[in-house]
């Protein structure tokens, strides 16, 4: 598994009066608040026409990754062979998470057994593999209760 080294600041975002300062970022924890206990979320690829294809898409969120399964023949993984890019939306509009980066499949027999347990937890399902991984490139997130001041931008590079 790589290893990713993380650093925060405030992403631009032009005409919504957003804080300029560090003040009021969000942590890290809010980060795996959120997709830990979500039980939704929305996956975007990209398909061969370069036409943009989101769907809802259940998953986990495992020692700070995200993981999601599904049949080979889907829309989304037919998309993903061809380009790996991907963005996964957590399910709330009010405390939101957006994750880019690019997809791989897990092969660690230790983190498969892990998602397996939480699919079971939360959805009651014994989802077989494969698994896919997220390999964050950058996560965005902010609190709709705050617009101005917590919008963040969490950035990764491999180390």
């Amino acid at each position: 598994m790589m290893k990713q080294e993380k650093s925060r600041d405030r992403p631009y975002i032009p005409d919504y009066g957003i804080e300029e300062s560090d003040n009021g970022l969000l942590g890290w924890d809010f980060v795996q608040n959120e997709m830990k206990d979500a039980k939704n979320y929305w996956l975007s690829t990209t398909k061969s026409d370069s036409r943009p294809h989101a769907i809802p898409i259940w998953g986990s969120w495992i020692n700070d990754n995200f993981y999601f399964g599904g049949g080979s023949e889907t829309q989304n993984r037919k998309n993903l062979v061809e380009n790996p890019h991907i963005v996964v939306h957590s399910e709330s509009g009010t405390k939101v998470v957006i994750i880019e980066g690019k997809v791989s499949i897990e092969k660690n027999e230790n983190v498969i057994k892990e998602i397996k347990m939480d699919y079971m937890r939360k959805y009651n399902l014994d989802h077989p593999p494969p698994f896919y991984r997220v390999n964050k490139t950058k996560v965005f997130c902010w609190d709709m209760n705050d617009y101005a001041g917590t919008p963040t931008r969490w950035k990764f590079i491999e180390i």
